[in-house]
């Protein structure tokens, strides 16, 4: 037994002296690599200072690597105990020294600005050259010291194991009891082993309990764990699974062929596609032959040495329906939506061209000679048709601002100016009704504001016509204050003493075609979008309106409203007199349907307008070429030619009336309608029924877009001296601002367009042609004509004399 020890002991020191060998020679070879490296450190920071002398500032990044680098190996050969040897060495000190000196004359500059780096950069290369003879030097003599020193410590290591081998003998009893520490270790193995097998189990419990399918696979592809999720989702037993290729076990046909293509590519050069991608939306195949969409995620892992792949299917079958029951809900409301703009389009199209005739043909009969009874009949048909026209109105109304196709006009206006007026048009309306109608301005700045003047009037209409409504010899009032903690702020409140809201319907009246079941279904006899289409103005123009109400004491409508002051007269325009002479002008009525024809006829000629008549767009095209006309009215919706056809035919002829006005009048009265006319050319659209009032501003734009219009004397004396010459002042500070503002402009915009139209109006009514001519080239400039257009109207302006 001693002998077998002894023997152990020998071949133990013996394995104890090679590795002993092994790791000294590393030791050494480590000093020694260190020493021959630090030369070629100071090659590479050479090479590092030269591309930086050629390449500059970028290349200052990787020099200044290299030096850190070459730094380092000095602190290690300075300071480590396994050169201390290397340092005592006389001839060694001295390099040693040079080393330092070159490192602290080269710090500063490395830490420095780049400038100054690049500028002593070849001082650096110089001083560089001495000291490599140096380094090698200290290198090459290193090696040798340190060859010596591991010659002697082997022979010293040597003698230590032969001492080692004897001292094995004593380590027979520690054997002893490591043998006794293994066979406790043994038996504490044993106890983990048999929990990791309760893991084991309890985690194959998880699995079998899983709601999802869980399926592994071998890389041949056969299935080695099936779960009772999986039997439940695709009918097979475990039993028939195991072993079987899942390919043709679960995977639909069309699909087999790619599903054994990624398997193998994965297989072969690790490619992953499926695998780790997450939830994956695939098809599956279920024992009856069915085809079911399922949500796949697989992963890799190592079972035995071998790869497997973990697959989680969950059937979505029930999802997949629900989305595609989305969709079609989704696709069915967008029809619906598309049904009912057909609809409005329809509707506007075929009600608006009778109500045209009808209201049309009211406006031109002479009542000077018909009885009492025939006026109360014509006064029912014109209430009749309002009536009509404002329902069409409200429809349409709230299907444009649906679509928010129109973004508020804002332009200066006089608010208690404006607020006044609006209440005297609804006081007689009010007398009917035995109520008085007040106006309280709250506050001293409610002069000139700036907001969309339009959008306010028919919120404040509607809101004043409905207190009108539900209220009998009661009192309306208006009232206009200025917010104090938010100046920009303008606060409306509409109240009356009628009937009053419900407390159950105020959350309900903003809403559309409401009308409420008590006294207001009994008086009412509108929409119900009165209240729906001034919430969605009000909306619009960025402010918020609310109600509040006692059923029987009247209700309070509250409206605030941004509209920040400007300064007074902000773009302001002297009137003109309406019924000033004008010269007369041609115009060129175009419709197919002949009533229409003649209602827009007959208004024309009692403006003292000559009217020629087209019965459509082939016969506009025509008669346009024979003669010139001041103004064309064309209709849209006509047989074989329509309205746009002819005008771009006419615009592309060479005929009298290329630039001629040309304004659409239409039933077609949906924002997108109006769009696609306006891109097509036309200069405004006119909606149906034609209204006098429409004729007059056609008359006036186009009888001061002639050539021959009313000189500056003409206008004097229909203003007045005074007022033509604060007008003139006006209209020149106007006109020096937009100036500058088109000489800094490199390109037609939107912004530009409307300062120069309402400075064309201003132009026009004052007699200044030259500017007006000009003025109005800019404001109709494209983008190829601006530089053309811009000169011309610098220019003009220029060398105007105002």
């Amino acid at each position: 037994m001693v002998v077998v020890f002894l023997t152990q002991s020998i071949v133990l020191g013996r394995v104890v002296r090679e590795q002993l060998d092994r790791l000294a020679t590393a030791r050494t070879d480590n000093v020694q690599w260190n020493l021959a490296q630090i030369e070629v450190d100071l090659l590479q920071l050479q090479l590092a200072m030269e591309r930086a002398n050629v390449e500059g500032i970028p290349a200052l990044r990787e020099m200044r690597k290299r030096f850190d680098i070459f730094y380092s190996r000095h602190a290690i050969i300075s300071q480590s105990p396994i050169y201390a040897e290397l340092r005592e060495n006389a001839r060694n000190k001295v390099r040693l020294r040079y080393f330092k000196a070159y490192l602290d004359q080269a710090i500063p500059l490395v830490d420095g600005p780049d400038e100054i780096l690049l500028t002593r950069m070849d001082d650096l290369l110089a001083a560089s050259d001495i000291l490599h003879r140096d380094v090698r030097a200290l290198a090459l003599e290193g090696v040798s010291i340190f060859a010596q020193t591991d010659e002697r410590t082997r022979g010293e290591m040597s003698s230590t194991l032969i001492k080692l081998g004897l001292s094995t003998l004593a380590l027979i009893a520690a054997l002893s009891g490591t043998a006794v520490i293994l066979l406790r270790m043994y038996r504490r193995g044993k106890i983990a082993a048999e929990e990791n097998e309760v893991m084991r189990n309890r985690f194959e419990a998880m699995v079998s309990s899983s709601l999802d399918a869980i399926l592994v696979i071998d890389p041949k592809g056969q299935i080695i764990a099936f779960n009772g999720a999986a039997t439940e989702v695709f009918g097979y037993e475990r039993e028939e699974a195991m072993g079987q290729n899942m390919a043709d076990l679960i995977v639909p046909e069309h699909l087999r062929e790619a599903h054994t293509k990624g398997m193998q590519r994965y297989l072969t050069t690790g490619e992953k596609r499926v695998i780790g991608a997450g939830r994956v939306r695939l098809e599956a195949l279920h024992k009856s032959g069915r085809i079911f969409p399922v949500e796949l995620s697989i992963s890799a892992a190592e079972h035995q040495n071998r790869t497997v792949l973990v697959s989680f299917l969950r059937d979505i079958s029930k999802q997949v329906e629900d989305e595609a029951e989305l969709v079609r809900a989704r696709d069915e409301a967008q029809a619906g939506e598309q049904a009912k703009a057909e609809l409005l389009t329809v509707m506007s199209h075929e009600m608006r061209t009778p109500l045209n005739g009808i209201l049309g043909s009211l406006d031109l009969i002479d009542r000077g000679n018909l009885s009492a009874d025939q006026m109360r009949y014509l006064e029912a048909i014109k209430v009749s048709g309002d009536l009509l026209l404002g329902h069409v109105n409200d429809v349409l109304d709230v299907s444009r601002l649906d679509a928010m196709d129109d973004a508020p006009q804002t332009a200066p206006f006089e608010l208690s100016k404006m607020a006044q007026a609006l209440l005297d048009s609804l006081l007689a309306n009010a007398k009917t009704r035995g109520n008085s109608l007040n106006l309280s301005l709250c506050s001293d700045d409610l002069t000139t504001v700036s907001g969309d003047e339009l959008r306010l009037k028919q919120c404040l209409l509607n809101l004043l016509g409905n207190a009108n409504k539900f209220t009998t010899n009661g009192e309306i009032s208006l009232e206009i204050e200025r917010q104090k903690s938010n100046p920009d702020i303008v606060e409306f409140r509409v109240s009356d003493t009628g009937i009053g809201i419900a407390e159950a319907d105020l959350e309900r009246i903003f809403e559309d075609f409401v009308k409420i079941d008590s006294g207001y279904a009994r008086r009412d006899s509108g929409t119900g979008l009165g209240l729906a289409i001034t919430k969605r103005l009000v909306t619009g123009m960025g402010g918020s309106i609310f109600a509040d109400s006692f059923e029987g004491e009247g209700s309070l409508f509250t409206m605030q409203i941004p509209l920040p002051l400007v300064e007074a007269g902000a773009h302001a325009t002297p009137e003109i007199n309406a019924k000033s002479d004008i010269t007369a002008i041609t115009c060129l009525v175009v419709d197919d349907n002949s009533i229409n024809r003649m209602i827009a006829a007959d208004m024309l000629r009692s403006r003292g307008v000559e009217v020629f008549e087209a019965t459509g767009g082939l016969d506009a095209i025509e008669q346009s070429q024979k003669r010139a006309f001041e103004l064309i009215l064309m209709d849209i919706s006509m047989p074989e030619v329509d309205g746009l056809e002819a005008l771009a035919r006419i615009r592309a002829g060479d005929g009298p009336n290329k630039e001629t006005r040309i304004v659409a009048l239409t039933a077609h009265a949906a924002p997108e309608d109006k769009e696609r006319i306006l891109a097509a050319g036309f200069e405004s659209v006119i909606t149906k029924p034609l209204t006098q009032r429409a004729i007059a501003k056609l008359i006036v734009a186009s009888a001061t877009s002639e050539e021959e219009k009313a000189g500056p004397d003409e206008i004097i004396a229909l203003l007045g001296q005074e007022r033509y010459d604060a007008a003139l002042d006006e209209f020149k500070g106007d006109l020096r601002a937009f100036e500058a503002r088109i000489s800094d402009a490199h390109s037609p915009s939107e912004d530009l367009a409307q300062e120069a139209h309402m400075l064309v109006g201003a132009a026009s009514v004052l007699g200044l042609g030259n500017q007006w001519e000009c003025l109005r080239q800019v404001e109709r400039a494209k983008e190829p004509d601006w530089t053309t257009a811009k000169a011309e109207a610098l220019a003009a302006i220029r060398n105007a004399d105002l």
